[in-house]
């Protein structure tokens, strides 16, 4: 991948899964790790929602994490499975004990909690500690790309999928996984808007409906009046005011 025109800089993640257990999880659960190095900063550190006050900024904590093999860094939903308690959440500070495949266990300390985690880093310490403590039950099989100026991403991900996938190589741009992410939630919301669309219709039919009956059956008082000189502005006005009333006590309802 270096080795393309179109690629200024690689960060390579070193990756595995452990057992994990802290606070709230009292028992070992599955989660990922992952290692990284120098060239995972370059470009910039991720954002952290919290971090240990010691660190004057985030990429000051990542950088303790590369020097202290003792240091993690976790996501937002560290060993939670969606029904936890708003309680049940990593904090800085909290104790870690990790477990490998061989029953080995280090203990860690959070040092910050990752704002978002959309391609699921789940735990992120030094690349030489994941090696340390993985091996050899870890792969190199995340890279992180920086194109040249004047590239554009999509086409450089297709290209690179299509050119090296008998490395496996399935290449995506930040957008398009983010997308990818957040399609059962988008395709959730446009189900949610179909209904509420249809609902919208037929309350604007009934409610049509509601006004034709309304007029047809008032039309000797509707007569009288007019005989007795009330503009026809007055009565389409009077019929007006009383939809809206109706509906603003539908949407109230509602």
């Amino acid at each position: 991948v270096d080795a393309r025109p179109e690629v200024a800089a690689s960060a390579p993640l070193l990756r595995g899964r452990a057992g994990f257990t802290n606070r709230y999880q009292r028992t070992f659960r599955d989660w990922p790790l992952t290692g990284f190095d120098e060239r995972f900063l370059r470009r910039g550190a991720p954002v952290l929602q919290s971090r240990d006050p010691r660190f004057a900024s985030d990429r000051a904590a990542f950088e303790a994490v590369l020097e202290d093999p003792t240091l993690v860094v976790v996501n937002a939903e560290f060993l939670q499975d969606g029904s936890a308690p708003a309680g049940d959440a990593p904090r800085v500070g909290d104790r870690v004990v990790a477990r490998n495949g061989s029953g080995r266990e280090l203990t860690l300390r959070v040092v910050g909690v990752l704002r978002s985690d959309f391609t699921f880093h789940g735990t992120l310490v030094g690349r030489d500690t994941a090696r340390a403590f993985l091996t050899p039950a870890f792969v190199e099989d995340r890279l992180f790309v920086a194109l040249r100026h004047g590239q554009d991403a999509p086409r450089v991900a297709a290209r690179l999928t299509a050119q090296l996938v008998d490395h496996g190589v399935d290449a995506q741009t930040f957008r398009q996984r983010v997308e990818r992410v957040l399609s059962h939630t988008t395709g959730f919301i446009r189900l949610m808007q179909m209904y509420l669309g249809v609902g919208l219709l037929i309350g604007i039919a009934g409610l049509g409906v509601v006004m034709v009956r309304a007029v047809r059956e008032r039309r000797r008082e509707i007569g009288m009046l007019r005989a007795m000189g009330v503009p026809a502005t007055v009565v389409r006005r009077a019929f007006l005011l009383e939809s809206a009333f109706i509906a603003v006590q539908a949407v109230l309802t509602g």
